[in-house]
C-alpha cells in the first residue's frame, strides 16, 4: 500500500493553532492605540465586540495582513508536535484567512520550517472536500461545523471559544501536548 494511504488526514488550522496570532493582534492595538487587551478579555472571536471599535479591529487587521502576518512567533510544541505527526497524518493546513496574504502565509510557513502537504485557504473548513480523520481548531463556530460534519476535532482552549458546550465530537485541549497524547 502507498505511504500515502496508510496514514490518516489531519486537518490543522494556523492561526492560534500553529501561529500566536492574538497576542500580536493585541500588541496592535496596544502599539497603534494605546489600547492594552488581556488574552483573558477576548471573549468573541471579533475584537470589536471585545473593547476596540470597528474601525479599530479594520485597521489593525489591515497592518496584520500588510505586515503582521510575516512576523508571528509560533506557538510552543507546534512544529515539534506536526514532526512527529507528519508519519502518521498527512498535514492539511486549512485556514480562513484572507487569500490576499496567500503568499505571505506560505512565506512565513517555510521560514518557520512548518510541516505540512497542503495549504487551503477556505473558511467553511468542513468543506474542503478533504476526508479528514481529526481537525484541529481554535474557532468555535469552526469547530462545531466540523464537528457537526462527522469530524473529530480537537479545540484550543482559548477565552474566545469557551462558549462551545460540550460535544462528543469535540475534544477541548490546552495545547499540543495533549494533541499529541492523543494522536499518537
Amino acid at each position: 500500500m502507498p505511504a500515502d494511504l496508510a496514514r490518516g488526514t489531519l486537518g490543522i488550522d494556523i492561526d492560534n493553532v500553529i501561529s500566536l496570532t492574538d497576542p500580536a493582534i493585541r500588541g496592535l492595538f496596544r502599539d497603534l492605540w494605546g489600547v492594552r487587551l488581556d488574552q483573558e478579555q477576548i471573549v468573541h472571536y471579533q475584537y470589536h465586540r471585545c473593547g476596540v471599535t470597528t474601525e479599530q479591529e479594520r485597521a489593525a487587521l489591515d497592518v496584520f495582513r500588510d505586515r503582521t502576518c510575516t512576523e508571528l512567533e509560533v506557538v510552543p510544541g507546534a512544529i515539534e508536535s506536526l514532526r512527529l505527526l507528519q508519519d502518521r497524518y498527512r498535514l492539511i493546513l486549512v485556514t480562513s484567512r484572507n487569500p490576499v496574504i496567500m503568499e505571505k502565509t506560505q512565506d512565513w510557513l517555510r521560514a518557520r520550517e512548518v510541516p505540512h502537504d497542503m495549504l487551503v485557504f477556505e473558511e467553511a473548513k468542513h468543506r474542503t472536500g478533504h476526508d479528514f480523520d481529526f481537525f484541529i481548531e481554535d474557532n468555535g463556530d469552526f469547530a462545531l461545523s466540523l464537528a457537526g460534519a462527522g469530524i473529530p476535532t480537537f479545540l484550543f482552549d482559548y477565552p474566545w471559544n469557551r462558549w462551545v458546550e460540550a460535544h462528543p465530537r469535540i475534544r477541548r485541549v490546552s495545547g499540543w501536548r495533549e494533541v499529541i497524547a492523543e494522536l499518537m
